[in-house]
């Protein structure tokens, strides 16, 4: 009963069909920018796009702020004026197929640039607006982009300024707390599908955010192996063919270095009950990737350390206890790749964010 009243309350009391003309292009206008954003920006965008207030005059923050209050009170905006995770992807879907869309993200890329690298000392504002204009070029599908805001053009500068992949990074950060639908990502322009694809299933691997379409997701990706630009999501297709317990597929799709095979060997033996079997290829594994990354200090990398320090138990064999102590300080020793390791030197966008988003209430 609680968990039905908490699901009542948190639901929205209106949609934004049912809002008025100014209330609606506020929401809109928020979750474009998604984002924290000034408020002085805000409004300077409002002022960008041309768009008066119901009484004909200028927006102000003074004259957004009660507007703000009732999107608030209709649970559609936090109590501090921010964007809901679970609505996040459908009201940006419907600011995009809105009539003053073009308009909004005109205004952003005006208001909010990327700015030159030389502008700011601080890393941050300029790491927020590429975010913003990354995430404004996927949801429109590049329809409003000129060749700085384009969607390869922004990823590829995001890579330069953030780390190697950090696109990939902010959108598995979205994808968390607000997961596009299978059709959302049919629709998207191939040239921008592999980073998105890969950002829902990293979500899913390493978050386990799973919905019903995840299977069609999978599956999209999966289609896409021939080419050449779908390989960055082999890796994470394995470990979904783990988790459901395809190893066929598994042995099917493997493409990658010796030890790597090994691992995956000795994962499905550990899976198949061949345990013996399995700790004599998790040990070769291990053998031939400290001999090929040239590093005494380290373990075999995600689920097949994890699989490795399981078959090492079910020895249940205390001459074993000296290996798996070694295993699991190796493990501890190493960063995790995704969400909480860093890229480039610096901190990986969005994951900071999302934090937040998990933390933040609508209001009662």
């Amino acid at each position: 009963m609680d968990t039905d009243l908490n699901q009542r309350l948190d639901r929205p009391s209106a949609t934004p069909d049912d809002l008025a003309e100014a209330e609606r292009l506020l929401l809109h206008l928020k979750y474009l920018l998604l984002l924290p954003t000034p408020n002085g920006q805000f409004v300077e965008c409002l002022k960008a796009m041309g768009a008066k207030t119901p009484e004909g005059r200028q927006w102000s923050y003074v004259a957004a702020q009660p507007v703000l209050d009732r999107l608030s009170k209709k649970r559609l905006l936090a109590v501090d004026h921010g964007c809901l995770p679970a609505l996040a992807h459908d009201i940006t879907e419907q600011a995009i197929a809105a009539p003053t869309a073009e308009r909004m993200v005109a205004a952003i890329c005006k208001v909010l640039p990327v700015q030159p690298p030389w502008s700011s000392y601080y890393l941050a504002p300029d790491q927020v607006a590429l975010c913003r204009l990354l995430r404004l070029a996927a949801y429109a599908n590049d329809a409003y982009a000129d060749d700085a805001t384009a969607f390869d053009a922004l990823a590829t500068l995001g890579d330069k300024r953030l780390g190697p992949a950090s696109n990939v990074f902010f959108f598995g950060n979205l994808f968390v707390v607000s997961p596009p639908p299978a059709a959302w990502f049919a629709s998207r322009a191939p040239r921008m599908l592999p980073t998105l694809l890969l950002a829902r299933l990293l979500a899913f691997t390493q978050a386990g955010t799973a919905d019903d379409d995840l299977p069609a997701i999978i599956a999209q990706a999966r289609a896409g192996l021939g080419n050449s630009a779908y390989e960055s999501l082999r890796p994470v297709l394995l470990r979904c063919d783990l988790l459901a317990n395809r190893l066929d597929a598994m042995r099917a799709d493997f493409v990658g270095s010796d030890d790597d095979r090994l691992a995956l060997d000795g994962t499905m033996a550990f899976l198949e009950g061949r345990n013996d079997a399995a700790l004599a290829l998790y040990r070769d594994a291990l053998k031939a990737r400290r001999k090929r990354l040239g590093k005494r200090k380290l373990f075999l990398p995600d689920e097949h350390g994890m699989f490795f320090l399981l078959a090492l138990l079910r020895a249940n064999d205390a001459a074993l206890h000296a290996e798996l102590q070694t295993g699991i300080e190796a493990a501890l020793f190493e960063l995790p790749e995704w969400p909480t390791a860093r890229a480039g030197g610096r901190s990986r966008p969005c994951s900071g964010w999302r934090r937040g988003w998990r933390s933040r209430r609508r209001p009662r």
